[in-house]
């Protein structure tokens, strides 16, 4: 059981670790090489927090 809830944590938090990966294989073959991209997801989560913080709910976050 204590496997079975590792696993699905490990998808769970790989999960935006996947769609940055993705993101950066489409660019790489469009002749773009995008470095960082853990930045732009740092950045972007940090745009999030903020947007919401001062938007005074969660919902201007996803904006």
């Amino acid at each position: 059981m204590m496997l079975l809830a590792f696993m699905l944590q490990a998808i769970r938090i790989a999960v935006p670790y996947l769609l940055a990966a993705a993101g950066g294989v489409m660019s790489e073959r469009v002749g773009i090489i995008a470095l960082g991209l853990e930045g732009l997801m740092l950045s972007g989560a940090f745009g999030a927090a903020l947007g919401s913080y001062y938007g005074n709910s969660p919902w201007a976050g996803l904006l």
